[in-house]
């Protein structure tokens, strides 16, 4: 089988088939990393994720706490 693309890693190259790529990269964003994204004082960044609340949820993401 020939890969259908090709990444080079810091560990070398990989060869990569796109039916299985999906299937091999759902591991989870850490919630601390997608908070982080979504608070960024960079622009861009911030909206890339604006919508992560509904990934980890809104209380975590703006800091706040129910009571």
């Amino acid at each position: 089988d020939k890969a259908d693309f090709c990444i080079i890693h810091y560990a070398g190259k990989v060869d990569y088939k796109a039916d299985e790529w999906l299937m091999k990269n759902m591991d989870p964003l850490n919630d601390n990393v997608a908070t982080l994204l979504h608070q960024s004082s960079d622009r861009f960044v911030a909206e890339l994720w604006k919508d992560v609340d509904r990934i980890v949820g809104l209380d975590q993401v703006t800091g706040m706490t129910e009571t």
